[in-house]
């Protein structure tokens, strides 16, 4: 019987170790291809010639390592408890962390170590259900995370930080109940005026996308301090001004494109700098509305 059973676990070991490779190697052909098709597309879309100089090559391949890190995370959808909030962390606000379209929480953990690195301790990321497939029941989920957070935070109010779809969740949940218990709202790379791309995604939350549709028709800013960043180099986006919400404290990046923004240092940092700002100043006189045209490597001082 000891026997069989190590024959058993060799066996399994010898399967794990043959399907890593297998699956790193799928991974990278797929995030490869993927970018090509992005870059093909964004070029078709706007009746341009591929961009082919040097900043351009690199804005894809931060796309690529993006692609590539969202693949992985894939395989890891499962949630974990909020964390205990941190009375003596060096900053105190709460942070939501809202995942964009079919992607989970692990897909938010760069930016989350990185504000945690900077003292932002009370971080929570969250996965939207995976059996429901609407925005604003995702709205509805979100609403009861925030009631859950405010209250094992001590009441203080909660900052919204959401990528792609999450920032249109964040919206409507905001919409919807409110922003008493908000302190302010991020999004990176979301399609508030819908997208063209919405004929490539899957199910009822991928017909939401639709330029004009009852979600995608946002077209002014939230009622609380924010920053809106969106990306001149976006393929998901289509085109990349439905990313744009006037009278917006906003952030237009050229160096980053939809996927790229999960691991892009400079974005993480204006991240932090509203954050920052938000923690140590009066938020009602924080963030009059403004928008900054960001040029490669360079960050957004609104």
């Amino acid at each position: 019987m000891i026997a069989s059973l190590g024959s058993a676990l060799e066996s399994i070991w010898s399967g794990v170790l043959a399907a890593v490779p297998t699956l790193l190697g799928i991974f990278i052909v797929v995030s490869i291809a993927t970018t090509v098709a992005g870059v093909l597309m964004h070029a078709i879309v706007n009746d341009e010639p591929v961009d082919l100089s040097w900043k351009n090559v690199s804005c894809q391949t931060l796309e690529l390592v993006g692609i590539f890190f969202t693949c992985v995370t894939q395989l890891m959808h499962f949630s974990l408890s909020a964390p205990t909030f941190r009375s003596h962390s060096p900053c105190k606000t709460p942070i939501i962390l809202v995942p964009g379209y079919h992607m989970n929480r692990w897909s938010l953990l760069p930016l989350q170590y990185y504000l945690y690195r900077c003292g932002f301790e009370n971080i929570w990321a969250i996965n939207n259900p995976m059996r429901k497939d609407d925005i604003l029941i995702f709205a509805d989920e979100l609403h009861q995370k925030v009631e859950e957070y405010y209250e094992l935070c001590g009441q203080q109010k909660i900052m919204l930080i959401g990528h792609s779809m999450g920032g249109l969740i964040s919206r409507h949940y905001m919409d919807k109940y409110g922003t008493t218990k908000i302190k302010g709202q991020i999004s990176l790379g979301t399609p508030y005026r819908g997208t063209k791309t919405y004929r490539l995604a899957r199910g009822r939350q991928g017909k939401q996308f639709k330029p004009g549709s009852e979600v995608c028709n946002i077209t002014t800013a939230p009622k609380v301090p924010h920053l809106i960043i969106w990306s001149t180099r976006d393929w998901i986006v289509v085109p990349c001004p439905n990313g744009h919400l006037d009278d917006s404290n906003e952030m237009v990046i050229t160096d980053a494109g939809h996927v790229g923004m999960l691991v892009s240092v400079p974005v993480f940092r204006r991240v932090h700098t509203l954050l920052t700002e938000l923690e140590q100043n009066d938020t009602s006189t924080l963030f009059e509305h403004n928008s900054v045209q960001v040029d490669e490597g360079q960050q957004a001082h609104g």
